[in-house]
């Protein structure tokens, strides 16, 4: 039994997908590296440290109100935190409640359900960890960018995190690493997020995160831009 193509459902597929990629700008469909965006200031995050922040705030927060405004006070309040290991060292010199109103800019760092400064702290020493441990093998000189790079690429991101910070990283699920590795690590993917299921399902498509990757390389789409357009339709920030 031969499979076919059903090549009319390709083509409806085809449309729908050219309606939803009309309305990412052309300059924003292809993602360039992390360190060259970070570079231009093309990002709400300039520099590993500010990614991982960006982490910490991102996930069920508007992007656009919340995200890029604390970031811009995180940038003028701590100039000099920029690598991973200085970012550490910030979080660590921290008690919990000057890390929600100096860092992630909270209110009230009581709340035990807020997840948000574990997750950063645990963020900053599993990378920073993972990083000496790269760099220690063979006295290897390198960039965080570099380690972000390595990481990403490796068979199971998540368990090396946990690994790097002795435990689990509270808060840290597959949208968030899926995310890490695109803008940090370089990584075409589409986050498994809510964006990308309701844009798959409308599309005919109910299953998430490795359909959104097929479908997007089946028509020669960035996952960059296909994870654009689905954000665009709700009504979020284009630019990460």
């Amino acid at each position: 039994m031969s499979i076919k193509v059903n090549r009319r459902a390709l083509k409806r597929l085809g449309s729908a997908l050219e309606a939803r990629i009309s309305t990412v700008p052309k300059s924003q469909r292809k993602l360039r590296r992390f360190e060259v965006r970070a570079r231009n200031g093309q990002d709400a995050y300039r520099s590993p440290a500010e990614l991982l922040v960006a982490a910490a705030l991102a996930n069920r927060t508007r992007w656009d109100r919340i995200v890029k405004p604390r970031l811009k006070r995180f940038r003028s309040r701590h100039r000099g935190v920029q690598s991973i290991a200085e970012l550490r060292a910030l979080v660590d010199s921290m008690g919990d409640r000057s890390l929600y109103r100096r860092v992630l800019y909270f209110g009230s760092g009581e709340n035990p359900r807020n997840y948000r400064g574990p997750l950063l702290r645990g963020l900053a020493r599993a990378f920073d960890e993972y990083g000496k441990k790269l760099r220690g093998q063979g006295g290897k000189l390198l960039t965080d960018y570099q380690i972000l790079r390595a990481w990403a690429r490796e068979p199971d991101p998540r368990l090396v995190l946990e690994e790097a910070n002795g435990g689990k990283v509270l808060g840290l699920g597959p949208k968030l690493v899926d995310w890490l590795r695109m803008y940090g690590g370089d990584v075409p993917t589409v986050p498994a997020d809510v964006y990308t299921v309701k844009g798959m399902k409308e599309l005919g498509l109910g299953d998430a995160g490795k359909t959104a990757e097929f479908v997007a390389r089946l028509f020669g789409i960035s996952p960059h831009a296909l994870d654009l357009a689905f954000r665009a339709e709700a009504g979020d920030g284009r630019t990460r």
